[in-house]
């Protein structure tokens, strides 16, 4: 009949913003605006000029094609005469939205336009359907944190689209391109850079360019030793194929040898792929995985790819798990694939789950990881659970704690509302749930849900009120809002501007507001309390992507939209020196009068910007007469900035026992005027049989506050009653703990003491774990060897294998194998330790204290 009926069935308070009728053909559907930040009609609005627009995308896999956001496309205006803005023009990583960025503030309680044009289009060729909206500024208060903290920006390089950036252990900046690079310069005084190489063995290996977008030096990497390990990803930023993420190692002087690692990593059709990687405290590898689709279930805008059980995640490689097994590990987990991270002894697993698409990470001091994470776009789709749930509900991250999954029932969602954008805050332990929801996991709640018919944290209100968060969903640390993009991070650690930044987090926001925002992690469990912006010399930059602090208190930053490094350097300050001193302890073990022991080291770094003068440093404490300065340094003695130097010790005993001594160093540093050092030592009588020393010696030496419940301790016996009634009964703060299982997510880690035992057998033991109750699963970590055969009668022994594993979630108990003695096992269950003559209860727990 000639008419087109419009309805509202199946929907709620529907609203006609358009119809648009159009012939199909050349560039298919035409997408359009849904949202803005602000929104329209908002008032009291910050004068940043950063506006965002969320767009719906008909067309499958084609987000918005950057190459037309334009001057004629998309404008910011006066609204009273038209008077436009000097802008830039942006859209995110995943195209999915469009992102305008005024280069100089708005004016105070103004109304502006913001226009997008018919020359915008998708990348089908698709132009977008035109679009305004107005919003008025409020008072726009302006300055930084009060603090006195200012820097200043100078380009050091520019024609590259650099993507990571890491000061390595030979002092030079090192920054991957986006197409696989690595170029690295010498850091002159005044932080300016020269002398650039560049390096392309990474694309020299694989052929051509591979998206590269993290690297991170090995910690054991020296001047001339170099290790360098890179994330990377097929090339290419739209209707790419699955499975093209990689880890890989390069070392030699030049970064020549390429090693690949891990293969098949899952990737998106656009730029969610394998993202920013750093090394933990446990020495493992850490890095971001993105997701596959916009919120957990397929969707047209990223091309109706699903969920991989890998993606949407920060995964952990125990790079030590390797060095068993042929390299490259394929971690393919579907289409073929049969790689399970759940598997107990996963070289990789998933560290924390549900982190939508997080470009950078970092360890702070406080021994939590942070991770900033792009939330979605709206239009997305949600997952609902199944009405018969998969396998995968009984090996979920948290299985180990809260069992198999079984409920509750959870709905669809499609369509969402755009979420925001959040910084996570992960224990050391991991195993938590951020939000991103992944069926191949057996999570279905994106962010928060909707539990209440009021405003509840993180809500979706897409969802029906009732509809609870995951179980194991942790929150966020902090709310960046919409459309913010926020990826580079570090913990800005120098003393510059007498210490108001120090320990203070730093991400960039690469769409709105094109910024450094700075985060303060000191809130309850290190939450944020609080943030600074406007900081002078922290805004105004075009995508920034990536950052990182470099020598006195300089920053470098990649701004990917102007394709130029920009050099941050403070100003208005104050030379300081600030000191470093490492490590706190330092633990040494000798026979008594047999002469001093080998060296060891106390380092001090001042990493300030004056010179560091120790005006003392001297032993204290109970016993310092039997520790030494090899040579006693000549006072006053002066570190020069981004310098330092060795303070080296030796221990002589002539007491039988524990011996323990303080250094004292004293400095001209304000924030650090006495620095202490703990030096312990254990003098023994001699080696092996009755002169091996108690248990309780060796605990005392490191300072570790047990009573083991020895009534004796000067002999080398636990106790004077040896009978096998007393050795089966619990001693001291012994617990009764003889099988165990995780706490958490990720892997168990062992630290030897010390080893005493006869060292006429090579090995001279061997540690392992089994699974409970089943000896015959024993699968060892490491041996003591007895060449030299001191390694069988000493604190901190050398270990060949790894002191790391992951035993999935089910329990285990820990055995010590003694070729010495008949090639015996010795289990922490009593009732398997049935060799001959055995006293079952042959392995003691303890808990650690302080």
């Amino acid at each position: 009949n000639n008419l087109i009926t419009v309805d509202a069935l199946g929907g709620d308070n529907t609203k006609i913003n358009f119809i648009d009728i159009v012939t199909p053909g050349a560039g298919g559907l035409r997408p359009y605006v849904t949202a803005t930040t602000p929104t329209n009609g908002e008032t009291g609005v910050e004068c940043s000029g950063s506006v965002g627009a969320d767009v719906y995308l008909p067309n499958v896999g084609q987000g918005v094609d950057a190459s037309t956001l334009t001057a004629e496309s998309v404008k910011l205006y006066r609204s009273l005469d038209k008077a436009e803005l000097p802008v830039t023009h942006g859209t995110t990583g995943g195209g999915d939205a469009i992102i305008l960025q005024s280069i100089v503030p708005l004016e105070p309680n103004t109304t502006y336009t913001f226009e997008i044009t018919n020359e915008a289009e998708d990348l089908s060729g698709a132009a977008f359907l035109p679009y305004q909206m107005t919003y008025t500024t409020g008072a726009c208060t302006a300055g930084g944190p009060g603090s006195g903290v200012e820097f200043e920006q100078i380009v050091v390089s520019s024609g590259d689209k650099y993507s990571s950036l890491q000061v390595g252990p030979d002092g030079k900046l090192y920054a991957s391109t986006i197409d696989g690079r690595i170029v690295r310069w010498d850091i002159n005084p005044d932080g300016t850079l020269a002398n650039a190489e560049t390096i392309t063995s990474l694309q020299t290996a694989n052929g051509g360019p591979r998206v590269t977008t993290g690297i991170a030096f090995d910690p054991a990497s020296t001047a001339v030793d170099l290790t360098l390990y890179v994330s990377n990803t097929t090339f290419g930023f739209n209707g790419m194929p699955d499975w093209g993420g990689k880890i890989t190692r390069l070392s030699g002087p030049n970064l020549e040898n390429v090693q690949d690692l891990i293969i098949n990593l899952p990737r998106s059709i656009r730029d969610h792929v394998t993202n920013g990687i750093a090394f933990g405290p446990d020495g493992a590898l850490y890095f971001n995985q993105g997701s596959n689709s916009a919120m957990g279930a397929p969707d047209n805008a990223w091309g109706n790819r699903p969920e991989r059980t890998l993606s949407a995640a920060t995964l952990r490689l125990d790079l030590t798990a390797l060095n068993s097994l042929s390299l490259p590990l394929d971690v393919q987990t579907q289409e073929g694939g049969t790689y399970d991270p759940f598997a107990p002894g996963a070289p990789l697993t998933i560290f924390a789950s549900g982190v939508r698409n997080a470009y950078d990470l970092v360890w702070h001091s406080n021994g939590q990881l942070y991770v900033p994470a792009n939330g979605s776009a709206g239009g997305g789709n949600a997952p609902g659970t199944p009405t018969v749930l998969p396998a995968v509900c009984q090996t979920r991250v948290d299985d180990a704690i809260n069992g198999d999954y079984v409920g509750p029932t959870v709905p669809a969602a499609l369509n969402v509302e755009k979420q925001n954008d959040f910084l996570f805050r992960i224990p050391s332990g991991g195993g938590g749930y951020y939000g991103h929801p992944n069926p191949e996991r057996c999570e279905w709640v994106l962010n928060g849900g909707n539990p209440t018919a009021v405003a509840d944290p993180n809500e979706v209100l897409r969802y029906i009120p009732g509809t609870q968060p995951d179980r194991n969903y942790e929150g966020d640390a902090y709310n960046f809002g919409f459309n913010k993009s926020p990826n580079g991070v570090i913990e800005y650690k120098s003393n510059t501007f007498s210490g108001a930044l120090a320990g203070k987090i730093l991400v960039v926001r690469y769409s709105l507001n094109d910024d450094i925002i700075v985060l303060d992690p000191s809130g309850t469990n290190g939450d944020i309390s609080g943030e600074e912006t406007n900081i002078p010399g922290f805004s105004g930059f075009s995508d920034p992507l990536e950052l990182i602090e470099g020598p006195n208190g300089t920053i470098y930053i990649s701004e990917y939209g102007s394709n130029e490094l920009t050099l941050l350097r403070p100003t208005n300050i104050t030379a300081e020196p600030n000191i470093v001193v490492a490590p706190e302890q330092l633990v040494f073990d000798a026979v008594v009068n047999s002469g001093p022991t080998a060296v060891q080291s106390v380092n001090i770094q001042n990493t300030g910007t004056a010179d560091l003068v120790i005006s003392h440093a001297y032993l204290t404490g109970l016993t310092p007469d039997q520790f030494h300065f090899v040579v006693t340094p000549t006072l006053p003695l002066t570190v020069t900035a981004s310098s330092g130097l060795n303070l080296d010790f030796q221990f002589d005993p002539t007491a039988v026992g524990v011996s323990g001594a303080v250094l004292q160093i004293v400095s001209n540093d304000t924030g650090h005027p006495l620095e202490s050092v703990s030096l312990r030592g254990l003098g023994r009588v001699g080696d092996g049989g009755t002169d091996e020393p108690s248990l309780q010696w060796i605990l005392d030496t490191f300072e570790i506050g047990v009573d083991v419940g020895d009534d004796d301790p000067t002999t080398s016996e636990i106790h004077s009653d040896t009978s096998t009634a007393k050795m089966n009964t619990y001693l001291g703060d012994e617990v009764v703990a003889q099988a165990f299982r995780r706490a958490s997510a990720g892997n168990v880690t062992v630290q030897p003491l010390a080893v005493f035992a006869p060292t006429s057998s090579d090995p001279i033991t061997e540690v392992g774990w089994y699974a409970s109750g089943n000896p015959a699963s024993a699968a060892a970590l490491f041996t003591v060897g007895n060449t030299p055969a001191s390694n069988g009668q000493r604190l901190n022994p050398a270990v060949v294998g790894t002191t790391s594993f992951n035993p999935g979630a089910a329990t285990f108990g820990f055995y010590s194998r003694w070729p010495v003695y008949s090639d015996r096992f010795v289990f922490s269950e009593d009732p398997l330790n049935t060799f001959g003559s055995a006293i079952p209860h042959h392995m003691r727990v303890y808990q650690l204290r302080d």
